[in-house]
């Protein structure tokens, strides 16, 4: 039997459509004010992000003046391959959150937003998230549903 993680990360890499979030737009203005705040008043403007489970780029639809701070990264290939032609800049990379092709302290911060309850095994993505952070590093997950 696989486990609850192989489950899930196996829906999330076949999902074809992220797309259906048209309500975002009715309240995107005040998320985008909460996520300024919160970045910064607990990162530098140099900080380097980490988003996992970025998806079509709506974190960085809230904070475009940060898209080149942050390396953006999701499981499933097809999202990555959307999220490409919605931001043809992105730096994002088709990889998974138990297995982070990042060295150790590579992050100041690393960021999900409406991701991480979608993890089957939350203990080791954090445990992961942590290898990968800076000394005094952080971990925010936004959610906006």
């Amino acid at each position: 039997m696989d486990s609850l993680d192989d489950v899930l990360a196996y829906l999330w890499r076949s999902m074809n459509d992220v797309s259906d979030y048209s309500d975002r737009a009715n309240y995107g203005p005040a998320t985008s004010l909460i996520v300024n705040n919160v970045f910064g008043t607990h990162l530098s403007k140099r900080s380097k992000l980490l988003e996992v489970g970025s998806g079509l780029g709506a974190l960085v639809n809230l904070v475009p003046h940060l898209e080149k701070l942050i390396q953006q990264t999701d499981i499933n290939p097809s999202i990555v391959a959307q999220h490409l032609v919605q931001h043809p800049s992105s730096n994002i990379r088709e990889v998974s959150i138990y297995n982070l092709p990042f060295p150790e302290g590579s992050f100041d911060a690393v960021v999900g937003y409406c991701a991480f309850d979608t993890l089957g095994d939350l203990p080791r993505a954090l445990q992961e998230m942590r290898r990968v952070l800076a000394p005094h590093g952080k971990i925010f997950h936004f959610l906006d549903r």
